[in-house]
């Protein structure tokens, strides 16, 4: 997380992209991922499980990192681009990232004795639509943003 807050913007312009693409493309991420994540899972009647090799298990990891996924960068990335019109925001993003960091630490550490708590799994799924319908919204208005600031239409 660390890397894409730092890089962002030198990455934006070594390879020329305009922060309206970039905010398209943000919410494009931000909303495929909340629509993947309401989306109902289809699965085949008769799944044909591989085990994998000592290989595939040893790269997976170093293949697909799964602490940040593609919709947080896109978020990081909507934050970073967001910075400069605003005074003390980098450091005000470095500490939440900084602070998710702990949590998700956290959690992960006292997984076993925080899903023993009663009905708190209840109450993470509900909140958890909430934040997917706030995350679809949110995508929305990325993608208008960059679409205004494009001229396609007005305010």
């Amino acid at each position: 997380m660390g890397s894409i807050f730092l890089l962002g913007e030198g990455i934006l312009r070594n390879y020329e992209i305009f922060l309206e693409a970039l905010e398209i493309a943000d919410g494009l991420v931000l909303l495929l991922s909340a629509l993947n994540a309401i989306s109902p899972r289809i699965q085949p009647h008769n799944p044909t499980r591989t085990e994998p090799t000592a290989l595939q298990l040893a790269i997976l990891p170093i293949a697909s990192p799964i602490v940040v996924p593609p919709v947080g960068i896109a978020s990081i990335l909507i934050f970073i681009m967001l910075a400069p019109g605003y005074l003390g925001m980098n450091l005000a993003i470095a500490k939440a990232l900084l602070v998710i960091l702990i949590l998700n630490f956290l959690v992960m550490f006292f997984v076993d004795n925080i899903v023993k708590v009663p009905g708190l799994l209840l109450l993470l799924q509900v909140f958890g639509a909430v934040l997917v319908f706030v995350q679809v919204v949110l995508a929305v208005e990325t993608i208008l943003d960059g679409f205004r600031s494009l001229g396609v239409f007005s305010s």
